[in-house]
């Protein structure tokens, strides 16, 4: 909650044109965005790009931006609109590749894997992320190291909230028949299928 705070205050802060606000947004962020874009491409040069635009951009539009209630959540969403733009402006980009070299970046402080052996589980588990869909990447991304609600995940992703849902579910579904090693099942992931299947 103080982090959130804290993310407004900087946010109107850098917003009246405070570079050290500006700065403290960026370096909070850029790790959270390089994250969340692997989760959609495995080009880091174009990540970082996007990252850098995404950013610029804010800085010259500064005193036109509105206020916010999550500043994640927007960043997020801003960011994937420009990545999406690049990909489409470059043809020759090869994206949303399952089992890539690169794999998906899990967090450092990554609190759903048990401890035993955590260098093997996340590599683990990060090659298992990569074998599914890029949006269902995507969407655990979102979920689990950003903590979105649905309606959020909805917003960035441009789904209606039952059909994020729906995403949801699948990808929990799909991530547990692809993991077969039960020793790095996150037990998390499993408690969500079962109150998926018990909803819908």
């Amino acid at each position: 909650m103080n982090s959130r705070r804290n993310d407004l205050t900087h946010w109107n802060e850098f917003r009246q044109g405070s570079e050290r606000a500006f700065s403290l947004l960026f370096y909070r962020y850029s790790d959270l965005l390089l994250n969340y874009g692997y989760t959609l491409t495995h080009d880091r040069d174009l990540i970082k790009d996007c990252i850098q635009e995404l950013f610029l951009d804010l800085w010259r539009r500064k005193n036109q931006l509105a206020e916010l209630e999550k500043v994640n959540a927007y960043l997020l969403q801003a960011f994937r609109r420009v990545l999406f733009r690049k990909i489409r402006q470059d043809e020759k980009q090869r994206f949303f590749q399952a089992g890539s070299d690169a794999g998906v970046i899990l967090p450092p402080e990554d609190h759903l894997i048990e401890a035993e052996s955590e260098h093997i589980r996340n590599e683990y588990i990060a090659d298992k992320l990569n074998h599914l869909p890029q949006r269902q990447r995507e969407i655990i991304y979102l979920k689990y190291y950003q903590n979105l609600t649905y309606e959020e995940i909805g917003e960035i992703m441009g789904l209606q909230q039952q059909a994020a849902w729906n995403l949801f579910s699948r990808a929990i579904h799909k991530l547990r028949e692809i993991m077969t090693d039960h020793r790095y099942i996150l037990p998390s992931l499993l408690l969500v299928s079962v109150t998926f299947k018990a909803v819908f």
